[in-house]
């Protein structure tokens, strides 16, 4: 039997930030997913996470685990440049998404996903960890607070030293890397949040 207010969750991809972070967040949180299934293009690689962690199922085809009956929602860390075809897939067999940044690649694309999230009673959700940090919650108190005067500008910046691998997707633009998709988004998203 199912526990109350626990998501049935699969995993669409085996990025390295959902290895390292992700996955081993929702299994450690019990009470509110129930990961059971992974997908990965390298079916050995699903296998051994599904071994190491304990996981139900592992799937070689992101099809089929979008096909698994007992999916309430899955969780997408692809290159950017996959994003919407696989949010589109999963919001048509009536799942919740949780995406990585970006949500997709044009804005063209963004809205008709959250459009079709809606229509479907689905929940979309972008994922920018830094949200959830509690530095944040306390920088937005000061500025509700008035405690640093009226909010006029708002400069952000974001970076990281340059991969060494070349062929790192954050410099394919083919697949949604680069400046404003990957690295950029963090600028704006932080704007959005103070500026609506």
């Amino acid at each position: 039997m199912k526990k109350t207010n626990v998501v049935r969750i699969g995993v669409l991809g085996c990025s390295n930030f959902a290895m390292r972070s992700m996955i081993p967040a929702m299994v450690n949180m019990p009470d509110y997913f129930d990961l059971v299934a992974v997908a990965s293009r390298d079916a050995e690689k699903s296998k051994d996470i599904v071994k190491n962690l304990g996981i139900e199922r592992s799937f070689s085809s992101y099809d089929k685990l979008l096909d698994c009956d007992v999916l309430e929602a899955v969780y997408i860390p692809l290159p950017n440049s996959l994003h919407f075809k696989w949010v589109e897939m999963a919001l048509e067999r009536g799942l919740h998404v949780l995406v990585e940044k970006s949500m997709a690649c044009s804005f063209e694309e963004v809205k008709y996903i959250n459009e079709m999230a809606s229509k479907k009673n689905s929940v979309l959700v972008e994922n920018f960890q830094f949200r959830f940090h509690k530095q944040l919650a306390v920088i937005q108190k000061m500025v509700s607070d008035g405690v640093i005067g009226n909010l006029r500008c708002v400069r952000s910046s974001f970076g990281f030293p340059p991969f060494k691998d070349e062929s790192n997707i954050r410099y394919k633009k083919e697949l949604g890397g680069g400046a404003l998709l990957d690295a950029g988004a963090y600028p704006i998203k932080i704007s959005q949040i103070f500026l609506g």
